[in-house]
């Protein structure tokens, strides 16, 4: 039976700028999404080299309008040149209408080339594997989209997996894109569930464990086929948590540390993981790892004030009222990307100057 805390997890996901997420280290509006890179496509250094490689691409295609390799290594570098212009953690609310009509620009063309790519090459895995990507990417073109159109489209998105699959049974990057296609759409889901009073919650709710076990099958068989790359760890991770399988997110947290051990997000998640569980020491040694590697990096604003405010929960939890009051003060001075979560640390904050002050009269 899917258990009634589940279902609250979910649908306490935040809508933040059109994306979605449940824990705020860890989210899809992050993702940085591996293009299948089999056909070789150098990443450039300017966004002018970006251009020019579409260029020198877009001059082979006018004297070979039939390969559809060069259609492909094309859309690869539209989307490659759209990766640098919105790494992870920039988000859609801080840039322009005209950056964000940009980057729509970019993946717009590079699902042209793929498609073209396949229509030319109907048995091309890789092409079909793209073409899905650039959904899945975090993308100015998805959040601007409805969920129930989402909802649509993602049906379209994971039969280009599947033809990738189909094509390539050991293809770990199709079944990867193919979860995070089942990811997506659970997530779109959630918020029809919050938004539509008359939706069937008993149905919706094994709709959405189904829809996310699919996720779950399919990051692991892509870690399967591909046990040496740490995203596909972090996404499962993502997933295993909303199932509450909360031992199988400290594995993979501690599968991704193996793999790249310099990651505060990493940290903090699995932080995140030992709270929950009640493990208090593991999880201020969590937090302090993250905001240590955030200070090594010189990452500050927003970022490093969700470690604060994640160690300044447990330090209250522990009782230890002077720590978390100084995290909470940490979290507030950098800020906090959710809102909910500013809320909550302002609220901390307050409530823990009521516990020291009172701890100090009666010194």
């Amino acid at each position: 039976m899917f258990k009634k805390k589940m279902l609250s997890k979910l649908i306490a996901m935040t809508v933040m700028t059109g994306s979605l997420t449940f824990m705020p280290v860890m989210s899809v509006v992050d993702d940085i999404v591996d293009l299948p890179q089999t056909k070789s496509v150098a990443y450039a250094e300017t966004n002018e080299d970006y251009q020019k490689q579409i260029d020198s691409y877009t001059e082979q295609i006018n004297i070979n309008p039939n390969d559809a390799e060069l259609y492909y290594k094309r859309g690869i570098a539209y989307m490659n040149f759209y990766e640098a212009n919105n790494p992870a953690n920039d988000y859609l609310s801080t840039k322009s209408e005209s950056d964000i009509s940009t980057l729509q620009t970019l993946q717009k063309n590079a699902y042209e080339d793929f498609t073209k790519a396949i229509a030319l090459n109907p048995n091309f895995a890789e092409a079909y594997c793209a073409r899905g990507m650039v959904y899945t990417a975090k993308s100015g073109l998805i959040n601007e989209l409805k969920y129930t159109i989402l909802i649509r489209n993602s049906n379209e998105t994971i039969d280009d997996f599947e033809k990738a699959i189909a094509l390539k049974p050991d293809y770990s990057e199709a079944y990867y894109g193919r979860g995070m296609a089942y990811d997506m759409l659970a997530n779109a889901r959630v918020v029809i569930i919050n938004s539509d009073k008359n939706e069937d919650n008993l149905r919706a709710r094994m709709i959405l464990r189904e829809t996310f076990k699919r996720a779950y099958n399919d990051y692991s068989k892509a870690i399967e086929l591909n046990p040496n790359n740490w995203q596909y760890y972090r996404k499962r991770a993502n997933v295993s948590w909303i199932l509450s399988k909360y031992k199988e997110v400290i594995n993979d947290c501690n599968k991704m540390l193996e793999l790249k051990n310099d990651d505060a997000k990493i940290y903090e998640m699995r932080g995140e993981t030992y709270f929950h569980i009640k493990n208090y020491d593991a999880a201020i040694a969590d937090y302090t790892n993250a905001i240590e590697l955030y200070i090594k990096a010189n990452v500050y604003s927003g970022t490093i004030g969700g470690a604060y405010y994640g160690r300044a929960q447990v330090y209250e939890k522990m009782k230890d009222y002077n720590n978390a009051l100084s995290d909470y003060n940490k979290a507030l001075e950098y800020g906090l990307i959710l809102k909910s979560d500013l809320e909550k640390a302002q609220k901390g904050q307050k409530r823990m100057q009521k516990k020291v002050n009172k701890i100090s009269k009666n010194k």
